[in-house]
C-alpha cells in the first residue's frame, strides 16, 4: 500500500546559486551528510535518506544527482552514494551539546566587535553576476568587489547578550575573509558574500555560516598591523587565498564612517536577508593598498584595479536575525 504521508513530506528548498554550493548547503544544513554516513550499507539511496530525515523523495533524489555530479558524493546511481571523504568536517560531531548544531545553544542576533580592513577592486560586472548567482549593481561594465579581512575579539549572541570571548593565551575569537558584491535592484545598498574563509578553533562559525546559507570554509587568516603598514594572509588546503598589503594614511572620524555603513546582507545560498551596520567605529584610516593578489578569485575572472582602502579598529558589527525577503 502506498504510504500517503510521503505526499505530505517537506520538500528541501530548490536550488539556487552555484549548484555545488547549493548541494553542499543543503547536505550540511539538513544533515543529509551525516544521514548517508551513518547508513550501515555501503550506499543510500533517495528513499533511504528521506526515511531517515522525513523529507520528499524526489526533493532528496533531486539533492543526490547534483551533490554527485559536483563531487560531494562517492558511489553511483546503482550501488548507492556516500560522502565524499572530503567532507569530514561536515561528518564530524556537533560543536556543542544539547542542540543537534549548536545553532540554538548560540541563536541571533549577533553584536561582534573587530578589527577591519577592507580593500576595494573594480571587477567585470558578468563575472560578479556569474560568482553572486544574482544581478549585479554595475557602471560602465564594472561592479566594486570589497574584500573584507577581519579579527573578532568578542561577541555577544541571543537576545540576552550573551557574552562569548575568546580562549585563554589566544588574542582572537576567530578570523574570517569574506568577499562581497553590491546587488542591483533591491533598494538601498543590498550586499552578498558568495566567499567567506575563517580561521577558527571552534566549529561554530563555520557551522552557523552554512546553517543561514552563508557558505563558509576553513582557513589560515592573519591580519598585522606594523606601525602604518597593514599586512592580510589567508591560505587553505587548496592554496593561497589572499595576499594584502597597504599603509594607512588620512584619519577618518569613526563616527562618520559607522553612520554610513547599513546594510541589506543577502545570504547568497537560502536567500535570507539580515540587516548589518556598524554601531561603532573607534578609529578609522584610508589604505594606501600596495598590493591585493586573489589567486582564487582572480581564476573566476574578478580581476581589475584595486581603488584602495579602509582601515577600521574597535569595529562593533551588528547582524540582525535572518528572515526571508519581504
Amino acid at each position: 500500500m502506498k504510504d500517503s504521508r510521503a505526499s505530505e513530506r517537506p520538500t528541501l528548498p530548490p536550488p539556487g546559486g552555484a549548484p555545488a554550493v547549493w548541494a553542499e548547503w543543503i547536505g550540511r544544513r539538513y544533515g543529509l551528510f551525516r544521514a548517508l554516513a551513518a547508513t550501515p550499507s555501503e550506499g543510500a539511496w533517495a528513499a533511504d535518506l528521506a526515511r531517515i530525515n522525513g523529507y520528499d523523495v524526489a526533493s532528496v533524489e533531486l539533492w543526490l544527482r547534483i551533490a554527485y555530479a559536483h563531487g560531494l558524493l562517492a558511489g553511483d546511481p546503482h550501488r548507492g552514494y556516500r560522502p565524499a571523504p572530503d567532507l569530514a568536517d561536515a561528518l564530524g560531531p556537533s560543536p556543542r551539546g544539547g542542540d543537534p548544531a549548536g545553532w540554538g545553544v548560540y541563536p541571533p542576533p549577533y553584536r561582534l566587535c573587530c578589527t577591519l580592513a577592507c580593500f576595494l577592486r573594480m571587477v567585470p560586472a558578468e563575472a560578479a553576476a556569474r560568482w553572486a548567482g544574482a544581478p549585479v549593481r554595475a557602471s560602465l561594465g564594472r561592479v566594486p568587489l570589497l574584500v573584507l579581512v577581519a579579527r573578532y575579539t568578542w561577541a555577544a549572541v541571543g537576545p540576552e547578550q550573551r557574552l562569548l570571548l575568546p580562549a585563554p593565551g589566544t588574542a582572537a575569537l576567530y578570523r574570517e575573509v569574506a568577499g562581497a558584491v553590491l546587488l542591483e535592484g533591491l533598494g538601498g545598498s543590498t550586499v552578498t558574500f558568495p566567499a567567506l574563509w575563517v580561521d577558527s578553533p571552534d566549529r561554530l562559525p563555520l557551522d552557523l555560516g552554512w546553517r543561514y546559507g552563508f557558505p563558509k570554509y576553513p582557513a589560515a587568516v592573519e591580519l598585522i598591523a606594523e606601525g602604518r603598514r597593514v599586512l592580510a594572509r589567508a591560505a587553505d588546503a587548496q592554496g593561497e587565498l589572499l595576499r594584502a598589503e597597504g599603509w594607512r594614511t588620512v584619519p577618518l572620524p569613526g563616527r562618520a564612517v559607522a553612520a554610513v555603513a547599513a546594510l541589506r546582507a543577502v545570504f547568497p545560498v537560502s536567500g535570507l536577508e539580515a540587516a548589518l551596520r556598524l554601531g561603532r567605529v573607534e578609529r578609522a584610516a584610508l589604505l594606501v593598498v600596495r598590493r591585493l593578489w586573489l589567486p582564487r578569485l582572480d581564476a573566476l575572472g574578478l580581476t581589475g584595479p584595486t581603488l584602495g582602502g579602509l582601515w577600521l579598529e574597535g569595529v562593533r558589527l551588528d547582524l540582525s536575525e535572518p528572515a526571508a525577503a519581504p
